[in-house]
């Protein structure tokens, strides 16, 4: 396969470090393919790094079925062995966006926030809602300055005590903050309750936590709507009664990484509505 009649780029990370990044690729280009249009060299950019396996033809030529496929670029494949080097990254040119004026640590957010607005594409609608966001890392911050640019009058960010917080309330992410002590977090639970005891439109669970995964799930208004968001353990296990979620009329809705969201994504960050300095 000749990479001259392909449409390829070459991207050299912009940090060294001591591994192959995997989402979260930013880089500048320092290759092409003649029929790359829209990219330069010396760009910088950003890899969406899941696509369908008919995109990726530079690392996936030998795959004979071209039905849609997770592909994360931080698989170690042999393809890309023969390409790049471990400090560099060989892509279509349809996986790479511009980043623009965004700094390389705003960049490495790109993708994080695509993962964040798929999660709320999922939840239909946001104005006008009250939401309860669990968890206080990157995602939860995203979700709740998204959800904030999106017409929810009310977001609650209830997290442990700790940096993430700090940092939550600093960059003004929620409208309140509920700190959670790792000690007293049953008792935690039931002041929540008690002080909202109608619940939220929307109950985002942003932690991974099998704790919080099925004591969330009470605070969800009658009619409204759980999203799942983390990546659970295989062992995690849903213990709401089924009777509940149906006489509740409760929406489950999950979201998994994310689908076209780099473009929206870029420019929500590029618009300066979305405070990210102390998120990395």
């Amino acid at each position: 396969m000749s990479f001259e009649k392909e449409s390829y780029v070459v991207l050299t990370y912009l940090w060294t470090i001591q591994l192959i990044p995997g989402h979260e690729i930013v880089g500048v280009v320092t290759k092409m393919g003649k029929h790359v249009t829209g990219l330069s060299i010396g760009d910088r950019c950003v890899v969406e790094p899941i696509v369908s396996v008919g995109y990726r033809v530079l690392l996936l030529y030998e795959c004979s079925h071209p039905t849609f496929s997770a592909v994360y670029v931080s698989n170690v494949i042999e393809e890309r062995r023969i390409y790049a080097n471990p400090g560099q990254v060989l892509d279509s040119a349809k996986n790479v966006y511009k980043i623009g004026n965004l700094t390389d640590e705003q960049a490495a957010l790109v993708e994080p926030m695509s993962c964040v607005l798929h999660g709320i594409d999922m939840l239909k609608h946001t104005a006008g809602a009250e939401v309860l966001v669990l968890g206080a890392g990157p995602a939860g911050q995203l979700f709740c300055q998204l959800l904030k640019v999106n017409g929810a009058i009310k977001i609650v960010l209830a997290s442990n005590k700790g940096r993430k917080m700090e940092i939550s309330k600093q960059i003004d992410a929620a409208n309140e903050y509920i700190e959670f002590d790792r000690d007293k977090s049953d008792s935690q639970w039931t002041d929540l309750k008690q002080r909202y005891p109608d619940g939220f439109d929307i109950v985002i669970e942003a932690t991974g936590s099998e704790e919080v995964l099925n004591k969330a799930i009470y605070h969800v208004r009658r009619g409204g709507t759980f999203l799942m968001y983390s990546l659970y353990a295989s062992s995690c296990t849903i213990q709401w009664p089924a009777v509940y979620v149906f006489s509740q009329e409760i929406q489950i809705a999950t979201a998994f990484a994310q689908s076209h969201c780099f473009s929206r994504a870029i420019a929500y960050l590029e618009s300066g509505r979305i405070r990210t300095e102390g998120i990395l």
